[in-house]
């Protein structure tokens, strides 16, 4: 994860980031005591702290409705199929079998499990961690540190769907007051529009960090290569990692994305 270094800062003030153990000295305050130590060695004992990693993390999750796809593969020549059933949601026949599509293995189901997961992770890191995901109205929950924070992500999450018309691209540009420099984002897309690469550059250039999970949507049916986009990361030396349909998230992380390979 680039981005976010502890500052290795002594600081007066407490944060969640303890230093170590040092005898009491007059002054200290008594919420600086660390009890367990005081007990085995039989003398009062404080805490010393360090300042807070440096930068925010934000999981940007991609939700345009345009760069989802739906692996139907399975049902083309099914008797009651017809391509319109699974068009924008507007467009949908209402004669359709709507359980049936909101089965199908999507890239917008994946992305939203990948999500999940790596707020759970980063939070049990100790990480200041926050989301932005426009779906069917504009989520951003700002980044905190708090215990609520991975109940609020999930929360949202689970309502989430993919039905925005703002691209990837817009999304990151209209967002840019919100990450500061050295801040991580880690982005979680589908998208094969170049136009969010662009996007991104100009967060680099403001020395922002980047991570991302890019969810292969030729895996899922897709006819579109995907590697042109992954030159352009590889190119911008962004770390990038490709999960695929049947595939784990912990799987996809374990390698970068090699196209030498």
């Amino acid at each position: 994860m680039p981005g976010g270094q502890a500052t290795r800062s002594r600081s007066y003030t407490l944060t969640p980031n303890v230093a170590t153990i040092r005898d009491y000295a007059p002054g200290d305050s008594f919420n600086r005591i660390h009890w367990r130590s005081t007990a085995r060695t039989g003398q009062l004992m404080v805490k010393e702290f360090e300042l807070d990693p440096s930068a925010d993390v934000y999981v940007v999750l991609d939700m345009q409705e345009r760069a989802v796809v739906r692996d139907t593969r399975a049902i083309r020549h099914h008797e009651d199929f017809d391509e319109r059933d699974l068009g924008p949601w507007w467009a949908r026949q209402s004669r359709i079998k709507t359980n049936a599509v909101q089965a199908l293995e999507s890239t917008e189901e994946y992305a939203v499990m990948a999500a999940a997961s790596l707020a759970r992770t980063l939070l049990a890191q100790n990480r200041v961690l926050g989301m932005v995901a426009w779906g069917q109205h504009r989520e951003v929950i700002p980044a905190e540190r708090e215990s609520r924070q991975l109940f609020k992500i999930l929360e949202a999450l689970a309502i989430l769907r993919a039905y925005s018309q703002q691209s990837l691209a817009e999304v990151l540009l209209a967002e840019s007051s919100r990450f500061g420099r050295n801040s991580t984002l880690v982005i979680i897309t589908s998208s094969l529009d170049e136009h969010w690469i662009g996007a991104l550059q100009q967060h680099l250039y403001r020395g922002v960090r980047a991570t991302v999970l890019f969810v292969d949507p030729q895996s899922f049916g897709g006819w579109r290569d995907p590697d042109p986009i992954l030159h352009r990361l590889a190119e911008l030396r962004v770390p990038t990692y490709r999960l695929r349909q049947g595939q784990s998230i912990a799987d996809a992380l374990r390698a970068q994305v090699d196209l030498a390979a």
